[in-house]
């Protein structure tokens, strides 16, 4: 596996069939041709990277939340937190809701450079898809989050 830098792993030009790979997973559709596969197994998505153990996803019926483990794993490696938080604007005395969504992945995982690309997509995938449901409602805010616990 090649050792990659956040810096690179940030550049839209590098991992770009494991990027559509992953877009396709997190988007419940199957990919069965080239290096990277996405099957559907009994309703839950697996990622199939050469040399590495499959990656299960599984959606939400909302399409906003996301989880990910890595073989047989019991805990998500990947996972995304909703939040909802009532701001009052000082000016008009009105209170603003602002939904947050928290795309949390491990990075003391032996997939640690994988888990920040799926991470990374997930975040992107988001902030393209998610927009103010109202006029008292800010713009939902995204945040990429590393989580540093024991795996």
């Amino acid at each position: 596996m090649v050792i990659a830098s956040r810096d690179l792993l940030e550049r839209a030009d590098v991992f770009p069939q494991l990027k559509l790979a992953i877009e396709l997973a997190l988007n419940a559709k199957e990919k069965n041709w080239g290096y990277f596969r996405v099957r559907r197994i009994d309703g839950v998505y697996h990622l199939d990277i050469p040399y590495m153990e499959l990656l299960r996803v599984q959606n939400t019926s909302d399409k906003q939340g996301f989880k990910a483990f890595w073989g047989n794993a019991h805990k998500p490696t990947i996972t995304t937190r909703k939040r909802r938080k009532v701001i009052t604007d000082r000016k008009t005395n009105r209170d603003l809701v602002q939904r947050t969504y928290e795309v949390l992945y491990h990075s003391r995982s032996a997939f640690r450079q994988a888990n920040y690309l799926i991470a990374t997509t997930i975040r992107d995938q988001l902030r393209a898809t998610l927009t103010a449901a109202d006029e008292n409602e800010l713009e939902p805010l995204v945040l990429l989050l590393e989580q540093s616990g024991d795996r």
